[in-house]
């Protein structure tokens, strides 16, 4: 069974970006699979002003079996221009479209932290109801290394194979209990003057 898969790339240079080489790599290597790329964080305001653009995307995903979020690692986290597609999802309430779809994270960086960047995406994929499958986060010249790119393949070949078995995935963090609370302040008893 081919599943159709969705790479959401954060980042900014687009297709010229170090992270995305890895996914079409994966093109490369498994031609009889459907891997779409939507370079997310190079378009972003063309998807939150193009509602249709949006929906397509959206419409994209909600067909797909994976996605695989790709990104490089910019001071610790994601490219800000990938944050807002994140809140876009909220926002516009298509949270749905995601939900039950197996993922993975891809990042790029000089292995500085990449770990916070990776917790905060593996939140954001619990918090969609998605089924997290790992990360791989090799360092920005790796895609040259044959023995790199070969360990790269095992673990997309775990992921295809995860979606194919429908493999159960745990859950890392709890979900988010949303509560009404509306402040009130006391009365300032006292003011201080200098």
């Amino acid at each position: 069974m081919v599943a159709k898969i969705i790479a959401l790339n954060g980042s900014p240079k687009g297709s010229n970006g170090t992270t995305i080489q890895f996914v079409k790599y994966i093109q490369r290597k498994y031609p009889e699979r459907e891997i779409r790329i939507f370079h997310i964080a190079q378009k972003l305001k063309y998807y939150e002003n193009n509602m249709g653009a949006f929906q397509e995307l959206i419409d994209e995903i909600q067909s797909s079996k994976g996605i695989i979020w790709a990104f490089p690692l910019y001071i610790l986290h994601v490219h800000s221009n990938y944050k807002r597609f994140i809140e876009l999802i909220w926002e516009r309430g298509v949270e749905n479209a995601f939900k039950g779809k197996y993922a993975i994270t891809i990042s790029t960086s000089i292995h500085f932290y990449d770990h916070m960047a990776h917790n905060y995406m593996q939140g954001i994929i619990d918090d969609l109801d998605m089924k997290y499958f790992g990360y791989y986060s090799p360092y920005m010249l790796d895609i040259n290394d044959f023995e790199k790119r070969q360990n790269f393949i095992k673990f997309i070949d775990n992921f295809f194979d995860g979606i194919n078995r429908k493999v159960p995935t745990p859950k890392k963090f709890t979900p988010l209990k949303y509560r009404e609370f509306e402040y009130n302040p006391g009365e300032n008893f006292k003011v201080i003057e200098c």
